[in-house]
């Protein structure tokens, strides 16, 4: 339903691409040559996605080999870079949906979804209360919604929550976020029942050293996850915070 009432608004108002404001002719804000010179994420390692060459044997980077994150795989379609950057950031900070949503549309096209259980489960990485109020929704959350309308897969958005409301992490190198993301998120009471022996897929905006991501799957597997994968906008290179 979701598919057919957005494509008729499209025939209706034709897309404009968000990039370089051209007529798209398609049912997407985004025309073909923007879209073809986007950052893709395509040569990276296939368990925390670094846009590195990795081993050809494994398929993992030089981290990864040696101390692999307790998360399967991780799925994302770009490179934290122009104009990805600055698409994310009109998102989150000035609720502009529809970046969001047309970056959501294109994560939810990648093929590494197509190597998921068929029973996966979409969690978005929650907000504290805190900033939650301060801007007023979960950009995890949007993402998730996009996914699960274009994979038709279960969002399960109320089994966790977030504890720390301390420094935003974008301000902090790599040691502190590990420090400030310990012990900061937790499974709600009476909720591990719906994830035990599932198979998960954590959806966020953007990886950047995986504290988050490392911190929150250990608390899922912790609380009888099965496998707990990683599906992400975009991927920060190496060595940028």
């Amino acid at each position: 339903m979701y598919d057919l009432l957005r494509s008729s608004s499209f025939r209706l108002l034709p897309g404009r691409c968000l990039l370089c404001g051209d007529l798209t002719g398609r049912d997407i804000d985004l025309c073909i040559g923007c879209e073809q010179d986007l950052p893709y994420n395509n040569t990276c390692c296939k368990r925390c996605a670094l846009p590195v060459a990795s081993n050809s044997a494994t398929g993992l980077c030089m981290t990864c080999t040696r101390k692999p994150p307790p998360f399967e795989r991780t799925i994302s379609s770009f490179i934290y870079s122009f104009p990805i950057g600055e698409m994310i950031t009109t998102f989150k900070e000035h609720r502009q949906f529809v970046y969001g949503h047309l970056l959501a549309s294109l994560l939810a096209r990648h093929t590494g979804f197509d190597c998921l259980p068929q029973d996966s489960l979409l969690l978005p990485v929650p907000l504290s209360r805190r900033r939650l109020r301060r801007r007023g929704f979960n950009q995890a959350e949007e993402i998730a919604n996009v996914i699960a309308r274009r994979r038709a897969l279960p969002v399960l958005a109320s089994v966790l929550d977030s504890t720390g409301a301390g420094t935003p992490q974008k301000l902090l190198n790599a040691a502190a976020r590990r420090r400030q993301v310990k012990g900061s998120y937790r499974i709600r009471a009476g909720t591990a029942a719906e994830i035990r022996g599932r198979n998960l897929v954590l959806v966020d905006d953007v990886m950047t050293t995986a504290a988050t991501a490392t911190e929150i799957t250990r608390c899922l597997l912790d609380a009888g996850a099965a496998h707990v994968s990683i599906a992400v906008l975009a991927r920060t290179p190496a060595g940028i915070l």
